[in-house]
């Protein structure tokens, strides 16, 4: 078929791109920011799991995945969308955990790729 044309139940249909959502112009400038959906957080007790951290972060949308570097006191959490992740380190900057109050950046996103074994 030529470029742009699927065939569909023997239809041929032509597919083009369709007019996207505008993106809110505060959410690009943040994004440009260096706003991810990953969350990076500081300041925890040695208590906390990523199950805690789940619990802590989990009225604020669908969590991809978190975890938590034992003995270091920090951990990640990422969120299903950046304005989902915005929101959390806007509400929960300085919150306390297992009292201790939490510092949260944007972490780098990691890619969802397996790491080969050494």
């Amino acid at each position: 078929g030529q470029m742009g044309q699927v065939v569909i139940k023997q239809k041929a249909c032509v597919v083009k791109f369709g007019k996207a959502r505008p993106v809110n112009p505060q959410l690009m400038q943040q994004i440009n920011d260096g706003a991810t959906r990953a969350l990076y957080v500081k300041g925890l007790g040695e208590e906390v799991t990523a199950e805690t951290l789940n619990s802590f972060f989990d009225s604020y949308g669908p969590i991809v995945s978190s975890s938590v570097l034992p003995g270091k006191g920090i951990g990640f959490v990422n969120l299903s969308s950046i304005r989902l992740a915005i929101n959390a380190k806007e509400k929960l900057n300085g919150a306390e955990l297992a009292g201790n109050a939490l510092t949260i950046n944007f972490a780098k996103e990691v890619p969802n790729k397996k790491r080969p074994r050494s």
